[in-house]
């Protein structure tokens, strides 16, 4: 899984010349597999608190 900063980059990194020579080289050494390509954006995200292993077991 790849995190990109905003869904610009994303849509920058997926429409630019990086992927599509990667997605060249993996038809050249595997033209079987069949192969798909989903997006994620997240929305909000929460911070966690780090616990540790004693209050993991509680």
């Amino acid at each position: 899984m790849y995190q990109f900063d905003d869904e610009a980059k994303l849509n920058a990194m997926l429409q630019g010349d990086a992927l599509q020579r990667l997605v060249a080289d993996f038809n050249r050494d595997w033209p079987d597999v069949k192969r798909s390509r989903e997006t994620l954006v997240l929305a909000q995200e929460f911070a966690t608190r780090s616990c540790s292993p004693d209050e993991a077991q509680a």
